[in-house]
């Protein structure tokens, strides 16, 4: 019996949501939790704006609980995308 082991490079961390796999550069998908989803129903936030934030916010900082905090302006609104610390493609909530 042999072992396979497939060839995966991290290219990952907060500005940078993707994985080689094999060789191919395969997007990384965010992971919504419920409350978050409510959050961008209520505020009427896209994913692509939560993703925009992700990809590029302009600060960050941590909040009481250690989750990180990113602060973006996506289209001239500034939104605030809480992730987190185990896992920071975790959206935890959106506000703006």
């Amino acid at each position: 019996m042999t072992n396979h082991v497939e060839s995966i490079t991290i290219l990952y961390h907060h500005k940078q949501n993707h994985v080689k796999y094999n060789g191919k550069v395969v997007k990384l998908r965010l992971i919504y939790t419920e409350h978050a989803r409510d959050q961008m129903i209520e505020r009427r936030i896209s994913e692509e704006e939560v993703e925009a934030c992700w990809n590029d916010h302009l600060t960050d900082y941590p909040d009481k609980k250690g989750n990180p905090n990113y602060i973006g302006d996506v289209k001239g609104r500034r939104i605030k995308v809480v992730v987190s610390k185990a896992d920071n493609r975790i959206i935890i909530t959106v506000a703006d």
